[in-house]
């Protein structure tokens, strides 16, 4: 008498329900527990097999961990570096690519986005003789941090007794 194999019967049942290809933790032992349950007792699942599984499972949840850690890392770095443009003045692309400067009032986090505000930002246009003008955008803008182009002015730094003023004195 033939026994048929149990445990792919046991295993195509107990396929995760999210229908994609990436497999939880839970899932899988879930998996595995249904498949020893069912397993053939006169062919058991062999160790070295049940193992790799095991170590398979464990170093992708180590690379997914280290994944996140890696995005939050780039996260703070990014937050910091909009922080630093706090007050100067900037040049950037909107997100329908249209160029814009301004002084940043503000830092924004939208999901994984990190933006800069610009409270007055202006284009710069031409008149008919060539000459530069500053055009006022009409409302505020949040730029990518990533669209900022150039630091046009550094933030103006607050002078301190030590600070010399250009005639040579103390201020």
């Amino acid at each position: 008498m033939a026994v048929s194999g149990i445990g792919n019967t046991a295993a195509s049942a107990a396929a995760p329900a999210s229908g994609g290809s990436e497999v939880s933790r839970e899932e899988f032992l879930n998996l595995l527990v249904a498949e020893l349950t069912n397993q053939n007792p006169l062919e058991p699942m062999d160790n070295s097999q049940f193992l790799t599984q095991l170590t398979q499972l464990e170093s992708l949840q180590s690379t997914n961990a280290l994944s996140e850690s890696i995005q939050t890392m780039l996260r703070s770095q990014q937050v910091s570096t909009a922080g630093s443009m706090l007050g100067q003045t900037i040049s950037g692309f909107t997100d329908d690519n249209f160029r814009v400067h301004g002084s940043v009032t503000s830092v924004t986090l939208a999901g994984n986005e990190v933006r800069v505000v610009i409270a007055e930002p202006f284009t710069i246009a031409f008149d008919a003789d060539g000459n530069e003008e500053q055009v006022p955008v009409e409302q505020a803008l949040a730029i990518k941090l990533e669209n900022v182009m150039d630091i046009l002015s550094p933030a103006a730094a607050p002078k301190t007794e030590e600070d010399p003023d250009p005639d040579g004195g103390p201020v």
